[in-house]
């Protein structure tokens, strides 16, 4: 056996898939790509398809079924679940409650915005709306952007 045939035959262990964390998804395989010494294009094809849910399968064309290219599949997979600037909007001005640390959602807030282009007073805006009424006067009465800190 080569040494190419040894590091195909080497197991990945791939989380399952997240509609919401295609990219994140990606960046966990290629980690373990990485980590089992897999370099050969069809092996990295093959160890997502067969992680892939059927309905996201039957949801790629057939010619890049035939193809075989794991980058051809990867660019596919992650257009599928990519959200629109519009989308991206509506996710940031609709996203009031915040749910675990601060630093958290703020940097969700930040994320999302920078997607879609908006600037740190919206962030500012948004970030404020969220706190507990306590604290928000505080943090609005603040100079400094949140999101240089």
């Amino acid at each position: 056996m080569t040494e190419t045939e040894c590091s195909n035959a080497v197991a990945v262990q791939v989380p399952p898939f997240m509609e919401t964390a295609a990219n994140e998804w990606f960046a966990i395989i290629e980690a373990q790509f990485v980590m089992r010494n897999i370099t050969v294009e069809a092996t990295k094809f093959y160890h997502v398809l067969s992680n892939l849910p059927p309905e996201l399968v039957a949801q790629l064309p057939p010619s890049l079924l035939e193809k075989r290219s794991y980058e051809e599949l990867k660019v596919a997979v992650i257009n599928i679940y990519k959200k629109t600037k519009p989308e991206l909007f509506a996710k940031l001005m609709s996203k009031t409650k915040m749910t675990g640390r601060p630093s958290h959602y703020l940097r969700e807030l930040m994320t999302t915005a920078a997607k879609v282009g908006v600037g740190d007073d919206l962030v500012k805006h948004r970030f404020i709306q969220a706190l507990p009424p306590t604290i928000s006067p505080m943090i609005a009465a603040q100079r400094t952007s949140l999101c240089n800190n």
